[in-house]
């Protein structure tokens, strides 16, 4: 779920520069991604491509710079899913995303940031 080489750089580097920042990251990271998935919600029920893509596109880079990649790889799964207008695949992509989204950022256990 986490990309263990990045968090320990991560917390590394924002422990000299500001303790802060990577909770802060990941508090923003969260409230983007609540948002996220709201937009991603809405737009594959009304099968709106373009709104999809944008979404899943936002999302998979949040979560690839902060080492998420099992995020991001579900959010770039949505992302083609909507490029190639297959509804079908997006509904399931979607699913697969909402899942991700719960075990990864869902538990604080995984993100610990100490």
């Amino acid at each position: 779920l986490t990309d263990p080489n990045l968090w320990l750089k991560l917390r590394s580097e924002t422990a000299v520069t500001d303790p802060r920042l990577l909770e802060e990251l990941m508090t923003d990271l969260r409230q983007q991604s609540a948002a996220n998935l709201a937009e991603l919600d809405a737009a594959v029920n009304l099968a709106d491509h373009e709104r999809l893509r944008t979404a899943a596109h936002r999302l998979k880079g949040s979560a690839g710079m902060l080492g998420l990649p099992r995020l991001a790889a579900c959010a770039k799964c949505v992302e083609f899913a909507a490029k190639a207008h297959d509804q079908d695949i997006a509904l399931r992509a979607v699913a697969e995303l909402r899942d991700a989204y719960a075990k990864t950022l869902g538990d604080p256990a995984v993100l610990a940031l100490t």
